[in-house]
Protein backbone atom coordinates (compact mmCIF):
# COMPACT_ATOMS: atom_id res chain seq x y z
CA UNK A 1 0.00 0.00 0.00
CA UNK A 2 1.34 3.55 -1.04
CA UNK A 3 1.19 6.04 1.40
CA UNK A 4 1.63 9.74 -0.52
CA UNK A 5 1.83 12.46 2.00
CA UNK A 6 2.22 12.05 5.63
CA UNK A 7 2.49 15.46 7.97
CA UNK A 8 4.16 15.49 11.33
CA UNK A 9 3.14 18.32 13.90
CA UNK A 10 4.61 17.83 17.22
CA UNK A 11 3.46 19.95 19.88
CA UNK A 12 5.11 20.53 23.33
CA UNK A 13 1.85 18.84 25.00
CA UNK A 14 2.35 15.31 26.70
CA UNK A 15 0.13 14.31 23.33
CA UNK A 16 1.59 13.93 20.08
CA UNK A 17 -1.00 14.47 17.18
CA UNK A 18 -0.46 13.72 13.11
CA UNK A 19 -2.23 15.19 10.52
CA UNK A 20 -2.31 12.39 7.88
CA UNK A 21 -3.50 12.91 4.80
CA UNK A 22 -5.08 9.96 2.85
CA UNK A 23 -6.61 10.16 -0.61
CA UNK A 24 -7.16 13.90 -0.03
CA UNK A 25 -8.82 13.60 2.84
CA UNK A 26 -6.85 15.05 6.88
CA UNK A 27 -6.83 12.77 9.75
CA UNK A 28 -5.88 13.33 12.84
CA UNK A 29 -4.34 10.66 15.42
CA UNK A 30 -2.16 10.04 18.23
CA UNK A 31 1.28 9.24 16.47
CA UNK A 32 2.23 6.45 18.00
CA UNK A 33 -1.57 4.87 16.42
CA UNK A 34 -0.08 6.13 13.22
CA UNK A 35 2.64 4.11 13.58
CA UNK A 36 1.61 1.14 14.77
CA UNK A 37 -1.46 1.01 12.05
CA UNK A 38 0.58 2.14 8.98
CA UNK A 39 3.87 0.71 10.11
CA UNK A 40 5.85 4.15 9.83
CA UNK A 41 9.26 3.29 8.76
CA UNK A 42 11.16 3.16 12.26
CA UNK A 43 14.29 5.19 10.31
CA UNK A 44 12.49 8.02 10.67
CA UNK A 45 14.06 10.58 12.95
CA UNK A 46 11.39 11.70 16.42
CA UNK A 47 13.52 14.39 17.11
CA UNK A 48 11.34 16.46 14.58
CA UNK A 49 9.10 19.64 15.84
CA UNK A 50 7.43 19.18 12.03
CA UNK A 51 7.62 17.40 8.79
CA UNK A 52 6.15 16.51 5.59
CA UNK A 53 6.96 12.86 4.48
CA UNK A 54 6.01 10.95 1.05
CA UNK A 55 6.33 7.14 0.60
CA UNK A 56 6.73 5.39 -3.21
CA UNK A 57 8.19 1.97 -2.24
CA UNK A 58 9.19 0.69 1.01
CA UNK A 59 9.35 -2.43 0.04
CA UNK A 60 11.90 -2.19 -2.67
CA UNK A 61 15.00 -4.55 -2.42
CA UNK A 62 17.47 -3.14 -3.84
CA UNK A 63 17.27 -5.29 -7.03
CA UNK A 64 15.27 -3.10 -9.04
CA UNK A 65 16.91 -0.80 -11.97
CA UNK A 66 16.14 2.36 -9.30
CA UNK A 67 13.20 3.31 -7.07
CA UNK A 68 12.94 5.73 -4.62
CA UNK A 69 11.66 4.72 -1.18
CA UNK A 70 10.58 7.63 0.11
CA UNK A 71 11.52 11.42 1.11
CA UNK A 72 10.60 14.77 2.51
CA UNK A 73 11.24 17.74 4.32
CA UNK A 74 12.44 17.91 8.38
CA UNK A 75 12.35 20.87 11.28
CA UNK A 76 14.44 19.53 13.28
CA UNK A 77 14.68 20.17 16.58
CA UNK A 78 17.39 21.57 18.89
CA UNK A 79 18.39 18.11 19.99
CA UNK A 80 18.41 16.26 16.61
CA UNK A 81 21.67 13.52 16.17
CA UNK A 82 20.71 10.99 13.48
CA UNK A 83 23.44 8.30 13.99
CA UNK A 84 23.55 5.15 12.19
CA UNK A 85 26.98 2.60 11.66
CA UNK A 86 25.06 2.16 7.64
CA UNK A 87 21.34 2.47 6.07
CA UNK A 88 19.79 0.57 3.71
CA UNK A 89 19.39 2.95 1.13
CA UNK A 90 21.15 5.71 -0.74
CA UNK A 91 20.29 9.56 0.51
CA UNK A 92 20.77 12.82 -0.63
CA UNK A 93 20.37 14.93 1.64
CA UNK A 94 20.09 19.20 1.64
CA UNK A 95 20.09 21.92 4.54
CA UNK A 96 18.08 24.59 3.73
CA UNK A 97 17.78 26.40 7.24
CA UNK A 98 19.73 26.24 10.24
CA UNK A 99 23.60 25.04 11.06
CA UNK A 100 24.64 21.66 12.03
CA UNK A 101 27.37 19.81 11.62
CA UNK A 102 28.04 16.30 9.78
CA UNK A 103 30.46 13.18 10.19
CA UNK A 104 30.38 11.43 7.05
CA UNK A 105 32.81 8.27 6.39
CA UNK A 106 35.36 10.04 8.86
CA UNK A 107 35.11 13.25 8.22
CA UNK A 108 33.80 16.74 9.96
CA UNK A 109 31.83 19.10 7.95
CA UNK A 110 29.63 21.91 9.18
CA UNK A 111 26.28 22.20 7.81
CA UNK A 112 24.67 25.16 6.50
CA UNK A 113 22.06 26.34 4.25
CA UNK A 114 22.62 25.43 0.73
CA UNK A 115 24.98 22.22 1.66
CA UNK A 116 23.85 18.69 -0.40
CA UNK A 117 25.52 15.86 1.03
CA UNK A 118 25.03 11.99 0.39
CA UNK A 119 25.40 8.35 2.02
CA UNK A 120 25.10 5.40 0.93
CA UNK A 121 25.19 1.24 2.48
CA UNK A 122 28.00 0.73 4.30
CA UNK A 123 29.00 4.40 5.49
CA UNK A 124 29.00 5.87 8.91
CA UNK A 125 27.55 9.04 9.49
CA UNK A 126 26.15 11.63 12.12
CA UNK A 127 24.27 14.45 11.44
CA UNK A 128 23.48 16.58 14.55
CA UNK A 129 21.82 20.34 15.02
CA UNK A 130 23.19 23.48 16.35
CA UNK A 131 21.06 23.98 19.47
CA UNK A 132 20.96 27.44 18.70
CA UNK A 133 20.04 27.44 15.38
CA UNK A 134 18.48 24.16 14.23
CA UNK A 135 18.06 22.78 10.83
CA UNK A 136 15.65 22.32 8.14
CA UNK A 137 16.28 19.46 5.76
CA UNK A 138 15.56 18.08 2.57
CA UNK A 139 16.23 14.24 1.64
CA UNK A 140 15.34 11.48 -0.49
CA UNK A 141 16.15 7.71 -0.29
CA UNK A 142 16.34 5.25 -2.91
CA UNK A 143 18.06 1.99 -4.07
CA UNK A 144 18.70 -0.06 -6.79
CA UNK A 145 21.37 -1.21 -9.33
CA UNK A 146 21.73 2.10 -10.26
CA UNK A 147 21.73 3.91 -7.11
CA UNK A 148 25.45 4.19 -6.50
CA UNK A 149 26.65 4.78 -9.61
CA UNK A 150 23.49 7.32 -10.19
CA UNK A 151 25.29 9.64 -7.47
CA UNK A 152 29.10 8.67 -8.13
CA UNK A 153 28.60 10.32 -11.66
CA UNK A 154 28.06 13.50 -9.64
CA UNK A 155 30.56 15.85 -7.16
CA UNK A 156 28.03 14.11 -4.39
CA UNK A 157 30.46 11.11 -5.31
CA UNK A 158 33.22 12.64 -3.81
CA UNK A 159 31.66 14.24 -0.73
CA UNK A 160 29.55 17.22 0.60
CA UNK A 161 29.10 20.20 -1.94
CA UNK A 162 28.10 23.71 -1.51
CA UNK A 163 25.23 24.98 -4.00
CA UNK A 164 25.46 28.70 -5.46
CA UNK A 165 21.63 28.82 -5.82
CA UNK A 166 19.91 27.23 -2.50
CA UNK A 167 16.50 27.84 -3.72
CA UNK A 168 16.67 26.21 -6.71
CA UNK A 169 18.00 23.05 -5.16
CA UNK A 170 14.65 23.56 -3.05
CA UNK A 171 12.29 23.81 -5.89
CA UNK A 172 13.74 20.50 -7.38
CA UNK A 173 13.13 18.40 -3.83
CA UNK A 174 9.31 20.10 -3.57
CA UNK A 175 8.45 19.52 -7.21
CA UNK A 176 9.42 15.35 -6.68
CA UNK A 177 7.46 15.87 -3.14
CA UNK A 178 4.07 17.21 -5.37
CA UNK A 179 4.69 14.57 -7.86
CA UNK A 180 4.86 11.78 -5.47
CA UNK A 181 1.75 13.08 -3.59
CA UNK A 182 -0.54 13.24 -6.48
CA UNK A 183 -2.89 10.82 -8.18
CA UNK A 184 -1.51 10.09 -11.65
CA UNK A 185 -0.04 6.84 -12.68
CA UNK A 186 3.15 8.12 -14.28
CA UNK A 187 3.85 9.67 -10.61
CA UNK A 188 6.88 7.27 -10.25
CA UNK A 189 8.07 7.54 -13.47
CA UNK A 190 7.93 11.79 -12.89
CA UNK A 191 9.72 11.35 -9.92
CA UNK A 192 12.73 9.29 -10.55
CA UNK A 193 13.23 11.77 -13.80
CA UNK A 194 13.60 14.90 -11.26
CA UNK A 195 16.02 12.63 -9.34
CA UNK A 196 18.11 12.66 -12.11
CA UNK A 197 17.70 16.26 -12.75
CA UNK A 198 18.45 16.77 -9.15
CA UNK A 199 21.13 15.33 -8.95
CA UNK A 200 22.20 17.67 -12.34
CA UNK A 201 21.33 20.49 -10.63
CA UNK A 202 23.45 19.91 -7.80
CA UNK A 203 26.47 19.30 -9.97
CA UNK A 204 26.13 22.11 -12.02
CA UNK A 205 25.14 24.55 -9.02
CA UNK A 206 28.10 23.56 -6.95
CA UNK A 207 30.82 25.70 -5.40
CA UNK A 208 34.14 25.45 -2.83
CA UNK A 209 32.67 23.32 0.10
CA UNK A 210 35.18 25.90 1.76
CA UNK A 211 32.88 28.87 1.05
CA UNK A 212 30.57 27.14 3.99
CA UNK A 213 33.06 28.79 6.94
CA UNK A 214 32.53 32.19 5.31
CA UNK A 215 30.47 34.80 5.78
CA UNK A 216 30.15 35.49 2.11
CA UNK A 217 27.82 33.24 1.28
CA UNK A 218 25.63 33.78 4.45
CA UNK A 219 25.48 37.70 2.94
CA UNK A 220 24.34 36.32 -0.10
CA UNK A 221 21.57 35.05 0.85
CA UNK A 222 20.37 37.76 3.53
CA UNK A 223 20.70 39.94 0.58
CA UNK A 224 18.80 37.97 -1.72
CA UNK A 225 15.92 37.85 0.78
CA UNK A 226 15.83 41.42 1.21
CA UNK A 227 15.28 41.40 -2.05
CA UNK A 228 12.61 38.70 -2.27
CA UNK A 229 10.75 40.43 0.39
CA UNK A 230 11.12 44.01 -0.57
CA UNK A 231 11.37 43.82 -4.73
CA UNK A 232 7.96 45.95 -4.85
CA UNK A 233 9.96 48.60 -2.74
CA UNK A 234 12.88 48.09 -4.55
CA UNK A 235 13.92 49.76 -7.82
CA UNK A 236 17.50 50.37 -8.09
CA UNK A 237 20.94 48.75 -6.48
CA UNK A 238 20.94 51.36 -4.45
CA UNK A 239 17.88 51.12 -3.36
CA UNK A 240 18.70 47.38 -2.10
CA UNK A 241 22.00 48.39 -0.96
CA UNK A 242 19.79 50.74 1.33
CA UNK A 243 17.80 47.93 2.45
CA UNK A 244 20.56 45.58 2.94
CA UNK A 245 22.64 47.97 4.73
CA UNK A 246 25.70 47.06 2.57
CA UNK A 247 27.89 48.75 0.08
CA UNK A 248 26.53 48.49 -3.44
CA UNK A 249 30.24 46.97 -4.93
CA UNK A 250 30.04 44.38 -2.15
CA UNK A 251 26.46 43.28 -2.68
CA UNK A 252 27.80 43.12 -6.67
CA UNK A 253 30.67 41.28 -5.93
CA UNK A 254 28.69 39.03 -3.47
CA UNK A 255 26.50 38.25 -6.88
CA UNK A 256 28.96 37.93 -9.61
CA UNK A 257 30.68 34.60 -6.80
CA UNK A 258 27.52 33.34 -6.02
CA UNK A 259 24.64 34.00 -8.30
CA UNK A 260 23.75 33.95 -12.29
CA UNK A 261 22.66 37.23 -11.86
CA UNK A 262 24.23 40.67 -11.12
CA UNK A 263 21.55 42.30 -8.18
CA UNK A 264 19.91 44.63 -9.95
CA UNK A 265 18.89 41.75 -12.59
CA UNK A 266 17.88 39.77 -9.44
CA UNK A 267 15.61 42.45 -8.49
CA UNK A 268 13.89 43.15 -12.39
CA UNK A 269 13.43 39.44 -12.50
CA UNK A 270 11.34 39.45 -9.07
CA UNK A 271 9.79 42.71 -10.33
CA UNK A 272 8.79 41.19 -13.57
CA UNK A 273 7.43 37.83 -12.37
CA UNK A 274 5.14 39.55 -9.83
CA UNK A 275 4.10 41.84 -12.64
CA UNK A 276 3.55 38.36 -15.07
CA UNK A 277 1.10 37.24 -12.18
CA UNK A 278 -0.53 39.93 -12.14
CA UNK A 279 -1.42 40.65 -15.67
CA UNK A 280 -2.64 36.71 -15.84
CA UNK A 281 -4.28 36.64 -12.62
CA UNK A 282 -6.10 39.93 -12.65
CA UNK A 283 -8.04 42.02 -15.19
CA UNK A 284 -5.69 44.99 -14.47
CA UNK A 285 -4.32 46.90 -17.86
CA UNK A 286 -0.90 46.77 -18.76
CA UNK A 287 -0.65 50.56 -17.73
CA UNK A 288 -2.24 50.16 -14.35
CA UNK A 289 0.41 46.95 -13.79
CA UNK A 290 2.74 49.37 -14.77
CA UNK A 291 1.83 52.11 -12.57
CA UNK A 292 1.45 49.82 -9.53
CA UNK A 293 4.92 48.50 -9.99
CA UNK A 294 6.12 51.94 -9.86
CA UNK A 295 7.07 52.61 -13.86
CA UNK A 296 5.61 56.08 -14.81
CA UNK A 297 6.82 55.40 -18.18
CA UNK A 298 4.85 52.40 -19.52
CA UNK A 299 7.61 51.81 -22.60
CA UNK A 300 10.03 51.61 -19.97
CA UNK A 301 7.72 48.96 -18.06
CA UNK A 302 6.87 46.96 -21.39
CA UNK A 303 11.14 46.91 -22.04
CA UNK A 304 12.00 45.86 -18.54
CA UNK A 305 9.32 43.12 -19.19
CA UNK A 306 10.65 41.89 -22.32
CA UNK A 307 13.83 41.65 -21.11
CA UNK A 308 12.65 39.34 -18.81
CA UNK A 309 10.19 36.94 -20.40
CA UNK A 310 11.23 37.69 -23.83
CA UNK A 311 7.86 38.79 -25.09
CA UNK A 312 6.34 42.14 -24.72
CA UNK A 313 3.36 42.47 -21.96
CA UNK A 314 0.37 42.68 -24.67
CA UNK A 315 2.28 39.33 -26.89
CA UNK A 316 2.39 37.74 -23.28
CA UNK A 317 -1.64 38.81 -22.24
CA UNK A 318 -2.24 37.21 -26.08
CA UNK A 319 -0.38 33.86 -25.09
CA UNK A 320 -2.04 33.63 -21.52
CA UNK A 321 -5.63 34.07 -23.74
CA UNK A 322 -6.15 37.67 -21.68
CA UNK A 323 -7.25 40.76 -23.92
CA UNK A 324 -7.13 44.35 -23.09
CA UNK A 325 -3.81 45.04 -23.45
CA UNK A 326 -3.68 49.04 -23.29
Amino acid sequence: MLFSNLVINKTQSSTHEALIRIAGLDYCMPIVDYTEAMRNPSFLSKQVDRATYYFQNLTATGEEPLAIVCGGVEHCRADYVMQRRTFRYHSIEFVAEGRGELRLGGKTVALTPGIAFSYRPGIPHRISSDPNAPITKYFIDFTGVEAGSLIDDTALGMGPVQVREPNRIRTVFDAIQYHADSATPQREAICLLQLRLLLQIIDSLRTRVDDVHSRAMYSYERCKRCIDDQFMSLTRLADVAKACHMDSCVICRLFKRFGDDSPYQYLLRRRMQHAADRLQTSDLLIKEVADAMGFSDPYHFSRSFKHVHGVSPQRFLALTHRTGAE
